[in-house]
């Protein structure tokens, strides 16, 4: 979940997040698993995924490709900056003004 070069979000995949947490974290992703199962056995990766992102993220700063993959979705969704700032203080994506710089920084 260490992002250290923006080339990484091309090959982002929650697939491949959930199997690194499961042999890096298997009782942290197991008690997460059973938090979020659903009465209908719903594939519960994403919720696993997204909670991962936020105990790492606010555990470590460089742990944020999954905040980084969701703060250029929203940017590309056209949200607002009140929506970045939101869910920044809840750990789930980076600030608004990362993703201008990183966009920019990308262009030719």
């Amino acid at each position: 979940m260490r992002a250290a070069d923006e080339k990484v979000l091309g090959e982002f995949s929650t697939a491949i997040l959930s199997t690194a947490a499961a042999e890096h974290l298997p009782l942290l992703t197991a008690c997460l698993s059973a938090a979020a199962c659903h009465k209908d056995n719903r594939d519960t990766t994403h919720a696993v995924v997204s909670a991962l992102g936020i105990l790492l993220h606010n555990r470590n700063r460089q742990v944020n490709l999954l905040q980084k993959m969701i703060s250029v979705v929203l940017f590309k969704g056209g949200a607002k900056k009140m929506v970045f700032m939101r869910l920044q203080k809840a750990g789930l994506c980076l600030g608004y003004v990362w993703v201008i710089v990183t966009l920019v920084a990308c262009l030719p």
